[in-house]
């Protein structure tokens, strides 16, 4: 029994240090990417604004932010936390949608989204108003 015991602790522990602060950066230690983690992810745009948004971000000198696709996104879920399912590193996250650069295949008007209560994924309409979290590397 304390063999399991220090086998889930180091699971646990390994997860969280998956990733590391630098001011409003979140790094993504197995990744590589940098994701935007300040005030301004709280505010909704439709789909183009967010790609727009990115695309012009300029955070801690560095300028070749983007949106995010669907597997980028999925890679900060975390399945073993709800409301919201993101790694408690992120400091600026709402239990709600997140868009993804990823359009749908099935309709070219819709889009993946993360839902961040559970970590779901979704595909909704370019023209609605959901919250992004910007991404950088690879």
């Amino acid at each position: 029994m304390r063999i399991i015991f220090l086998i889930i602790v180091g699971v646990t522990s390994l997860m969280s240090s998956n990733f590391n602060r630098i001011n409003d950066i979140v790094i993504d230690n197995i990744t590589g990417l940098e994701w935007q983690d300040n005030n301004e992810t709280n505010v909704t745009y439709t789909w183009i604004d967010a790609i727009d948004y990115c695309e012009n971000l300029n955070l801690n000198n560095k300028n070749d932010w983007r949106l995010p696709n669907i597997n980028e996104l999925l890679s900060i879920v975390d399945e073993d936390v709800y409301d919201p399912s993101i790694n408690n590193i992120f400091h600026y996250i709402s239990s709600e949608y997140y868009w993804s650069s990823t359009v749908s295949t099935f309709n070219l008007e819709k889009v993946w989204l993360i839902y961040f209560q559970i970590g779901n994924r979704a595909y909704l309409s370019k023209s609605d108003t959901y919250l992004l979290r910007c991404v950088r590397g690879e």
